[in-house]
C-alpha cells in the first residue's frame, strides 16, 4: 500500500521504502509497506496508531486525505490462493 511518507522516525523504525513522484508538476513523498507473512496484527495495528498522531507527519507536507478515507478506499489482498503456499 503507497501513502503519504510519515516523519523520518516512523520511516526508520518501520524500514519504510520511500519515493518522490513527480504529479502534476508537484513533488509528491511517499512510503509504501508490504508484510511478510512473520508480521502480527499487534505490530500492524501499533504502526497505524503512529500514523494517526499529530506529528507522524512533516508539517511542511500538503495535508493528506484522512487515514480512515484512506483505508476504505485500500485494497486488501487474500491471505489464500495464488501466490501463498
Amino acid at each position: 500500500m503507497r501513502f503519504r511518507k510519515p516523519n523520518e522516525q516512523i520511516v526508520y523504525k518501520h524500514s519504510l521504502s520511500c519515493e518522490t513522484l513527480l504529479i502534476n508538476d508537484e513533488e509528491r513523498h511517499y512510503a509504501h509497506i508490504f508484510t511478510m507473512d512473520s508480521v502480527t496484527k499487534e505490530v500492524i495495528d501499533e504502526f497505524i496508531s503512529e500514523l494517526k498522531q499529530p506529528d507522524a507527519f512533516d508539517t511542511g507536507e500538503k495535508s493528506a486525505k484522512g487515514l480512515k478515507e484512506v483505508l476504505q478506499k485500500a485494497v486488501f489482498l487474500s491471505e489464500r490462493g495464488r501466490g501463498w503456499r
